[in-house]
């Protein structure tokens, strides 16, 4: 199993779109996935199987911008290719126990919306507020330490996947433990790049975080520490 989230994780880092290996990988890891006794292996894996699959179905859409067009018989593999991906990911949070966040993406169209190229990102913010919302802090944490390092590699245009859930995860009400001191620079600098999604999901992060003062005294606090300035006055 962990060979196989690799190869992915290798494809979503040299490969503009899905191929026909990533995809009998993803196919591979469902099929893995839901046999019982992989369950040590897909618990123990679990924050990067969400993630790299998460990514897949960004791949298998063919896109990453809405308004991109593709020919039907390409629409047609990607739509058997994403629909993989998304059971393989129902299958991952009911082997783990998540079924509360199953029941939000299936009341509210989340898996619907994460295959549409128009609304994917809004499928990843669901699931990820579902997380937080219902994910002990500890998941929370793990998926914070492994998605922080994501956001600067890989094509920008992928990358949005993990920054749709990262923005998400600034909900998590332990604002200290934060795992990276540069969270108000990042946002702010998404404000500033040419491409409007990227803008958006700025604006989103820094407006989530004005939300929770706490929080944004604890990012400011330090980032000072690290540029050698003073502590910030309440």
């Amino acid at each position: 199993m962990e060979n196989l989230v690799v190869k992915l994780q290798s494809h979503h880092s040299s490969e503009h779109q899905a191929s026909h290996t990533s995809a009998a990988a993803t196919c591979a890891l469902y099929e893995m996935i839901s046999v019982s006794k992989s369950r040590d292996a897909t618990t123990r894996l679990y924050p990067q199987l969400l993630m790299a699959l998460l990514v897949e179905i960004h791949f298998s859409l063919g896109q990453s911008i809405p308004g991109d067009k593709v020919s039907g018989r390409e629409s047609s593999r990607q739509s058997l290719h994403t629909s993989s991906a998304v059971e393989a990911i129902k299958m991952l949070l009911l082997c783990v126990g998540c079924r509360s966040e199953l029941t939000v993406m299936e009341k509210e169209q989340g898996w619907i919306l994460l295959q549409s190229p128009q609304d994917h990102l809004r499928g990843v913010s669901l699931l990820a507020r579902a997380m937080v919302h219902y994910a002990c802090p500890e998941t929370t944490r793990m998926l914070l330490d492994l998605v922080i390092p994501l956001l600067d590699r890989g094509d920008k245009k992928h990358r949005l996947t993990m920054m749709a859930f990262f923005v998400e995860l600034l909900r998590y009400e332990e604002a200290k433990k934060l795992p990276h001191p540069d969270t108000l620079d990042r946002l702010e600098e998404w404000t500033k790049h040419p491409s409007p999604v990227f803008r958006s999901l700025g604006l989103r992060g820094l407006g989530i975080l004005a939300t929770q003062p706490g929080k944004v005294r604890a990012q400011a606090w330090l980032t000072g520490k690290r540029r050698g300035g003073c502590d910030p006055v309440d």
